[in-house]
């Protein structure tokens, strides 16, 4: 199955040197969480510690979308990804 990873965050997107990748697994879904693991292990440990905290949590500044929908309001880390979804990293601004 072919899942569309965007780096939407800069800070994803200076570690990996692109906006976007194809990520190609197997069987019919996988926990956003195995897939996360993943990916980190493909860009190593740079990657690792940016996208997590010392206690394995995703770092608060990250939003982790599933087809536009933030995983927090989905199964968390649990959400199953499918062929053909997509997965966006982004890091929400605020300000006044």
């Amino acid at each position: 199955m072919r899942i569309t990873v965007r780096y939407i965050s800069i800070l994803l997107r200076d570690v990996t040197g692109r906006s976007s990748e194809a990520i190609e697994t197997d069987g019919e879904g996988v926990a956003l969480r195995q897939l996360l693991d993943g990916i980190a292990s493909r860009h190593g440990e740079r990657f690792r510690s940016t996208l997590y905290s010392e206690d394995g949590a995703i770092q608060p500044h990250f939003h982790v979308l599933v087809n536009g929908q933030s995983a927090r309001f989905l199964d968390g880390m649990q959400t199953i990804v499918r062929d053909g979804d997509t997965v966006s990293f982004i890091t929400p601004i605020g300000g006044g």
